[in-house]
């Protein structure tokens, strides 16, 4: 079985499993890996958009992947006001929709 399969029509179990992130994760990243406002970050295997809405809060303009297609569903519905976010459906392994050294 595909991992698409496997976690697809599961969004409310997915979802209501993950944790949430500490605010203080993201500062972190930003203080020691030189994140700033205004960067490119991709998001690779979104999910539900978790890491995608913290880092668009914090000023980042990310572009998110996700193969499931009911995760991304719900990611492309949390993200729906935050215009730096771009949602694709995508496999981890193949990437090459995504544009070249943008990150």
């Amino acid at each position: 079985m595909q991992s698409a399969e496997r976690f697809d029509g599961k969004v409310a179990d997915y979802a209501a499993g993950r944790p949430a992130y500490a605010e203080e994760l993201f500062d972190l990243l930003f203080a020691k890996y030189g994140f700033a406002a205004g960067d490119a970050v991709a998001d690779i295997g979104a999910g539900t958009g978790r890491y995608a809405l913290a880092l668009a809060r914090q000023g980042c303009a990310v572009d998110a992947v996700e193969l499931v297609e009911s995760n991304l569903s719900r990611l492309r519905e949390n993200a729906r006001a935050e215009k730096s976010i771009r949602a694709f459906q995508g496999d981890a392994i193949a990437l090459d929709f995504l544009p070249s050294g943008a990150y």
